[in-house]
């Protein structure tokens, strides 16, 4: 396949926009339309900004040079971003080359293509580059390939992994534990081309071994006990842990015994709280209430996820659906997963849901995942123009946990970034959180995207915030979540202006 082309020569620039070469010459030395020049001495134009241009401005000639000033204005403006977009770029390549976690790639076929990062701890007698295009599973333990056959398949299924943990040999064949982030890269036709991700060595005296103990005595699917001091038989996959899941989950569903929460989005600079995002809970059987940590991965596994979703969903639009709640002038944060808006059946129950209620659209941003948005592509696209044709509105989450964050800025017409919350936990502390947070605001801000921290849970994180000029912020500091129905903070829901709305 040729390379994508990056640049345009000054004649390809002057066919595309028509003007003459000779003016294109007198703009260069203006600096309106500034050229790189090769070595040769020949200007090259970035193609970016030469087809935005040309977007923008069809038909126009040279014959009305005054008709190009909002054309010049936009030009500077296009240009900053794109500066801004490659300054931010080198400082997260060299935030990855610093990293002590391991960043990793692979193709399609296992073999590894990339490793960076803390890779030479993990592999302390080994040089990394003699690890390129080794199969990873040359490296696995084989007491507990089952366990990372269940993480591939899991993979496979839903598109990325978080915090999954994987055994391995180091080049002195001893035990080490990593804890994975992957996800997989597929090309347009959705055909899979490999894997990329992070991974952290946890093999260390506290928290390795208190891991090791935890997987080689519990169901890595439910986390209830083996009542074994070995590894489970490969598997379990169909065995009593997902077999008691299964009837439990789909009895609350039958039931509608999903229970909404709420937790507040606030302004950084007083604290005033302007959205909330909608958090589930799983009503029992006895009337305990489930987290979604403790049933969200059984659903995935069971292909439940999606009832989930929908359920959600539908609570949500027939609480706002009353005449009272159509005058909240707030939004409603809500999740859904990329497993979900991939299949056309979902969606099509998903569009009669929606056409079937009274609800205010602008109430309601619907959140995809970064991972989930980046490994389905095109269905998160259609996902998005559908939503927003329809008056809602568009936010991702966990932004930056991922290699594909800014692509996924540029291919989404995005309205909230939300920073993931593992960027902004311990800012307080480290300070390579901190200049990594700045770079991902700062694109997201230049391509006027509202900007939300999670997970502030410490005075000392606000205050680095209000620093690093982020607006928005959500986490135990303010409020922990509380049931939709019961009065927030402060006694109601924002009624009285819609200056929440505009934002």
């Amino acid at each position: 396949m040729p390379e994508e082309k990056l640049e345009y020569s000054i004649q390809e620039v002057a066919e595309k926009l028509g003007i003459p070469i000779q003016k294109l010459r007198r703009w260069d030395a203006q600096g309106v339309l500034v050229a790189r020049r090769t070595e040769g001495g020949h200007r090259r134009y970035p193609k970016d900004m030469v087809d935005g241009l040309a977007a923008s401005l069809p038909g126009q000639s040279d014959a009305h040079d005054d008709e190009f000033g909002q054309a010049r204005k936009a030009l500077r403006e296009r240009r900053r971003l794109v500066q801004l977009l490659r300054e931010t770029e080198t400082r997260y390549r060299d935030l990855i080359e610093t990293s002590l976690d391991i960043v990793w790639s692979a193709d399609a076929r296992g073999c590894i293509t990339q490793l960076a990062g803390g890779a030479a701890r993990v592999f302390p007698q080994t040089d990394p580059a003699t690890v390129l295009g080794r199969p990873w599973h040359s490296f696995e333990d084989p007491a507990v390939r089952w366990l990372n056959r269940r993480v591939i398949a899991r993979l496979l299924r839903e598109g990325d992994v978080h915090g999954v943990t994987l055994a391995i040999r180091d080049a002195a064949g001893q035990r080490r534990w990593l804890q994975v982030n992957a996800r997989l890269l597929r090309d347009q036709s959705g055909a899979i081309q490999g894997a990329r991700g992070t991974a952290q060595d946890v093999t260390g005296p506290t928290l390795g071994e208190a891991r090791r103990h935890h997987v080689e005595n519990h169901d890595a699917l439910t986390g209830t006990d083996n009542g074994t001091e070995g590894f489970a038989p490969p598997a379990r996959d169909s065995g009593s842990g997902r077999q008691d899941w299964g009837p439990r989950l789909r009895e609350v569903l039958r039931r509608d015994g999903l229970r909404l929460y709420v937790q507040p989005v606030v302004r950084v600079d007083d604290g005033s709280p302007v959205h909330y995002e909608v958090l589930v809970r799983a009503e029992a059987a006895d009337g305990s209430l489930l987290s979604p940590e403790q049933f969200i991965g059984p659903a995935e596994a069971l292909g439940l996820v999606q009832e989930i979703d929908l359920a959600v969903i539908r609570k949500l639009l027939e609480w706002l659906d009353t005449p009272e709640r159509r005058e909240v002038r707030c939004r409603f944060f809500v999740n859904v997963s990329a497993v979900s808006i991939s299949d056309p059946a979902w969606l099509l129950r998903f569009q009669t849901l929606l056409d079937g209620s009274g609800f205010t659209p602008g109430q309601v941003v619907f959140e995809l995942s970064e991972a989930g948005a980046m490994a389905h592509m095109p269905a998160s696209q259609a996902f998005a123009r559908d939503i927003k044709r329809r008056g809602c509105r568009l936010a991702i989450d966990d932004f930056g946990a991922g290699f594909g964050s800014f692509q996924s800025l540029r291919d989404l017409p995005v309205d909230y970034v939300n920073i993931d919350g593992g960027f902004i936990r311990h800012m307080g502390k480290d300070e390579s959180g901190a200049i990594l947070l700045r770079a991902l605001g700062d694109v997201a801000r230049g391509l006027s995207r509202q900007v939300i921290a999670k997970w502030v849970e410490t005075p000392e994180v606000l205050s680095r915030l209000g620093a690093l000029d982020l607006h928005y912020a959500q986490g135990f500091l303010f409020n922990e979540p509380f049931p939709i129905d019961s009065p927030p903070p402060g006694g109601r829901y924002l009624q009285v202006t819609g200056q929440a709305m505009r934002h």
